[in-house]
């Protein structure tokens, strides 16, 4: 089992607890982006990039900065830090 860390997301005056794996499928699902399309910018195989929407994989510092430069934001915008 892997430890995803857990994250406060506030979205319009409503806010929840959520993982990191869920939020990064959400801020996916939001940009109307596919699955395949994350998968693509990223460079990796589509079966990859699910397991990290899924959890079942930890991700490492230098792909969650990919993640989150391709989502245009900051890394502590991904993390709910700011």
């Amino acid at each position: 089992m892997h430890h995803q860390p857990i994250l406060f997301f506030c979205h319009s005056e409503a806010c929840a607890i959520v993982q990191l794996h869920e939020k990064i499928k959400l801020i996916r699902t939001v940009k109307g982006w596919s699955q395949e399309e994350v998968a693509e910018r990223l460079s990796m195989s589509v079966n990859g990039y699910a397991n990290i929407e899924r959890g079942d994989t930890d991700i490492h510092l230098s792909r969650l900065e990919q993640i989150a430069r391709i989502f245009e934001m900051e890394l502590a915008e991904l993390f709910g830090m700011n």
